[in-house]
């Protein structure tokens, strides 16, 4: 089936340099339509969500409503339940569909650079800004502006960007002339942005015009049988994408997915299947495949010390990732103190990585 999908021609010695020629020719323009193809299909595949749980019904409804109301929009939820792709489609929706949608996290850069590149700047504004640069907000002029991560925007920034969004107008670092934008702002967050205002780390006046519209991203757990419907769409994205053996899940896989608590939900999840899609050993994946081979032990018997460990385990587990490793949001997250928490850590055998404290 392989050699039959890939093979274009064949040769036998002596070689025939003409017909070589011609052959590699042939094959070269036939390549260059496979891609065109390719290219051309991924284009078109519109983002969408997946799933037909009462909660997946319920957003679906409500992004259509908002996407028709030129308000800026504050979505919420965990790491990995697809804030971005509802922005998406909050823009796709709208009027502004045909304008540019631009996406920046505010937590990928350093805070030195999100001036430059949320407002643009002017030439010589500092030492490398040796022309004018247009920012991530005049870029979305017409559209939308997907700021995600928006907890993680600076202090200074967000007098700023509070600034825009009550006049409609920036300045460019190092410029003086007012620009006129018209973009629709849409952001997103994993954090509790009330608590970070507790805190004095995010503005109340910012997060009050933000949250005009507010959209809850549900968590893979709360989605009542979507577990199954985007592992079959996700197995058929990345088959049709790779060469792989694996064509569907084994009933064992199946109940491990529906098992395991998905802390980095719908991102996990796929990326669990990605990677096996790509290893795959046999036609259909295993829990072995998955790295789900423990959700399989919660079938067997076990004592009810051992069932609070792993309980405590995971819920240790799904803090760190929704904190993304942040010890003191963590425990108190958890209601715990610090070093009870490093005392869990260490008596469960967890590490957190390089760099975080």
């Amino acid at each position: 089936g392989l050699v039959a999908k890939r093979c274009y021609d064949y040769h036998t010695l002596p070689i025939d340099p003409e017909r070589l020629v011609a052959t590699l020719g042939h094959a070269s323009g036939m390549m260059k339509l496979a891609e065109r193809a390719t290219a051309g299909s991924h284009a078109a595949e519109r983002p969408r969500l997946v799933g037909n749980s009462s909660v997946m019904r319920d957003l679906s409804r409500k992004i259509s409503k908002i996407a028709g109301e030129d308000e800026t929009v504050l979505i919420t939820g965990e790491s990995g339940t697809g804030k971005e792709l509802a922005a998406r489609l909050i823009h796709e929706k709208s009027q502004r569909a045909d304008a540019p949608f631009v996406a920046l996290n505010c937590a990928a850069l350093p805070a030195t650079l999100i001036q430059a590149e949320l407002f643009g700047h002017e030439k010589g504004a500092f030492t490398d800004a040796h022309e004018r640069k247009i920012g991530f907000i005049e870029s979305a002029h017409g559209g939308s502006l997907f700021l995600d991560e928006i907890g993680d925007l600076p202090a200074g920034l967000q007098v700023n960007l509070l600034r825009f969004l009550q006049e409609g107008t920036i300045e460019r670092v190092g410029g003086h002339k007012a620009i006129k934008v018209d973009a629709r702002v849409i952001a997103a967050t994993h954090e509790d942005l009330e608590a970070a205002m507790r805190d004095n780390r995010f503005r109340d006046d910012l997060y009050y015009r933000l949250n005009v519209l507010h959209i809850r991203m549900p968590s893979l757990r709360e989605r009542d049988g979507d577990i199954t419907r985007l592992a079959q769409y996700f197995l058929q994205r990345f088959a049709a994408q790779h060469t792989t053996r694996a064509k569907g899940f084994t009933r064992e896989a199946t109940v491990a997915m529906n098992r395991h608590a998905w802390p980095g939900n719908v991102r996990e999840l796929m990326n669990r299947i990605r990677r096996a899609v790509l290893l795959a050993g046999t036609a259909y994946l295993t829990p072995a495949d998955l790295q789900l081979e423990t959700e399989l032990e919660s079938a067997q018997p076990m004592t009810l010390q051992a069932a609070r460990a792993r309980a405590e385990k995971r819920a240790l587990q799904a803090a760190l990732e929704r904190t993304r490793h942040n010890v003191s949001d963590a425990a108190r997250e958890l209601e715990v103190s610090r070093g009870t928490l490093y005392r869990l850590l260490e008596k469960h055998e967890l590490i957190l990585p390089r760099g975080t404290s």
